[in-house]
């Protein structure tokens, strides 16, 4: 197969090497190119990057490609591989097909370098390492392609029929429209995915936002109960003090009464004594009077008289004391 039928047989798709693997990548399209335009199984880069076909340069590379490096006199050429430096492609470097040559930029076939479907792009020299340039094309793939085909798979009479009729029809023709328009879909669909997934990490980044200030929230709350119980501990500390001075004033207050009933007492027995203590002796000299009155006049007036003398003792310190308030205290 020629460079022509390569980029005629691939363009617009999105393919992956080994198939179902690496779908979209650069060196995927680079690897079916090697095989089909050269007959040579692809070897892996080894370093898992584009830049490892320069730098590793793997067998069986050797045999059928030369290492050209990038200089002002080199001429890139058509159905070389340029190969790009670790300043491209995150690290990985990054590798297409030339399908036009030129001094100052070149014309590329490829994937993974403006959109991962194949197509055409124009560079220029800027980190590119160097280029494979090839020795010769396998003279065995170059052969008519169709009677390759026939003779690898034996085709028979009838097979061919059909395979006509498609082509009268216009059947694969009208298939790689279809696909090409499910490429093409494809193309949009992973865009979207593109977004969906920026869309994706924002939120997850504002759940994470959210996650930290819910956080923080929590731990002021945390402090806040625990600022709240140690308030409630020292209001039920001042509460018992309360408590304990409230019933240490009530005791001193019984005791204060208790002293103060004392006095009254005191006071009230002390005025009764002296009261019934006037009492008595008024009776006394009453009684003497009277025993006397009977024996002789002078004994009569004089015990009268001291009678009537403590009578008017006793009225007078009644009405001086107060004996009702005497009582009172």
């Amino acid at each position: 197969m020629t460079p022509q039928q390569f980029t005629d047989k691939y363009n617009g798709k999105t393919v992956g090497y080994p198939e179902g693997k690496y779908i979209g990548q650069c060196l995927s399209i680079v690897k079916l190119y090697v095989k089909e335009c050269f007959g040579i199984n692809p070897p892996p880069s080894g370093s898992n990057s584009a830049y490892g076909y320069w730098k590793n340069f793997p067998n069986p590379l050797g045999t059928v490609f030369t290492k050209v490096d990038n200089t002002l006199e080199a001429k890139i050429e058509r159905g070389c591989i340029p190969i790009w430096n670790t300043n491209v492609g995150g690290g990985y470097g990054h590798i297409e097909i030339c399908t036009k040559g030129g001094l100052h930029n070149f014309e590329s076939f490829g994937a993974n370098w403006g959109g991962r479907h194949c197509h055409f792009e124009t560079h220029d020299f800027k980190n590119i390492v160097g280029w494979l340039k090839p020795k010769v094309y396998n003279p065995v793939v170059a052969d008519d392609p169709i009677l390759k085909f026939i003779k690898e798979n034996n085709i028979t009479e009838g097979q061919l029929r059909e395979g006509f009729a498609y082509v009268k029809n216009e059947t694969v023709p009208k298939l790689e429209k279809k696909v090409k328009a499910l490429d093409k879909k494809q193309v949009e669909m992973d865009k979207k995915i593109v977004e969906l997934e920026t869309k994706y990490a924002q939120k997850e980044e504002l759940e994470q936002s959210y996650q930290s200030a819910i956080k923080t929230a929590n731990s002021k709350i945390i402090k806040l109960a625990q600022k709240s119980d140690d308030m409630e501990k020292e209001r039920d500390d001042w509460r018992k003090r309360y408590n304990d001075k409230n019933v240490e004033y009530n005791e001193l207050l019984v005791k204060k009464n208790m002293a103060k009933a004392k006095i009254i007492l005191s006071d009230v027995y002390k005025k009764d004594l002296r009261v019934l203590g006037f009492l008595f002796i008024f009776g006394g000299v009453t009684f003497i009077s009277q025993r006397f009155l009977n024996a002789s006049d002078f004994w009569s007036v004089l015990f009268g008289g001291i009678a009537n003398y403590i009578v008017f003792r006793v009225r007078e310190e009644l009405n001086k004391e107060g004996y009702t308030e005497a009582l009172k205290k």
